[in-house]
């Protein structure tokens, strides 16, 4: 009976809400779509952070790194999303938790940037910036980029998952995109606190920094949660699984009677 349930909660859920990840573009967990993620240094500026283990945002007095985040859009029908949501995982949450450090997100406007690469984003062509001039000031964004909200990241009890991140702007700006991709810029507001944050990547294959033991590849990605989504191109179960879906379903109400 709990093998039922649990198969129908995963049901239930998938109608109601669908993932999309970094790493895997239509629900599944494969590796999937033309998701991306990486992070740029203003202090290096032609240096690349293609987020082979980690997405990391540092704001202090000597130091600013900035988080890139691309979303594959093109299995959602965006018609249909009512409300999205950010999620990040905390890769040190068992070592130095960035809980109660407060954060912005920023979105790509000019659709025509979307086709940023992972091994080659640096500070100088990272869509949405321009350099003022002043080091370390600011996050530096340009007309490109739209902020979509800001949040004081809290991770999900002790796991380092933070998936009900509310943005004001993310929804609509999901809605409006008409090229099946959204980048999105994460970037941290607390000035002069010299802490470096690791949030997971769509590379990363351990636990925590403290912690090497392995997990699913992908798991771990940055991911939007989108309420209300459905399949622009819906999977129809074939006739054998409807059937071990209804044998199932008849065996579990005859135990009951």
């Amino acid at each position: 009976m709990k093998y039922l349930i649990l198969l129908l909660s995963l049901f239930v859920t998938n109608i109601f809400a669908i993932t999309v990840t970094t790493f895997d573009h239509d629900g599944d967990g494969v590796v999937s779509g033309s998701g991306a993620d990486a992070h740029v240094f203003e202090s290096s500026p032609n240096t690349t952070g293609n987020g082979a283990m980690k997405v990391r945002t540092q704001n202090s007095l000597s130091h600013l790194e900035v988080g890139f985040m691309r979303f594959d859009l093109s299995s959602v029908d965006a018609n249909t999303i009512t409300n999205a949501k950010l999620g990040i995982y905390d890769f040190r949450f068992d070592e130095s938790p960035v809980n109660g450090r407060n954060f912005e997100v920023y979105g790509v406007t000019n659709q025509s940037l979307d086709n940023w690469s992972e091994t080659g984003i640096t500070w100088n062509n990272a869509p949405g910036i321009t350099d003022d001039g002043t080091p370390f000031n600011n996050i530096d964004v340009n007309g490109d980029a739209l902020l979509l909200g800001s949040f004081t990241y809290s991770g999900s009890g002790n796991d380092g998952f933070s998936s009900e991140i509310s943005l004001a702007g993310l929804t609509s700006f999901i809605q409006n995109d008409n090229n099946n991709q959204v980048t999105l810029i994460l970037t941290r507001i607390d000035d002069g606190a010299d802490t470096l944050h690791h949030l997971g990547s769509k590379e990363l294959s351990t636990l925590s920094r403290l912690d090497s033991s392995p997990v699913l590849l992908g798991s771990l990605a940055p991911q939007l949660i989108l309420d209300g989504a459905e399949f622009s191109d819906p999977v129809v179960p074939e006739p054998s699984s409807c059937l071990l879906m209804a044998l199932a379903l008849a065996f579990s109400l005859r135990r009951r009677k």
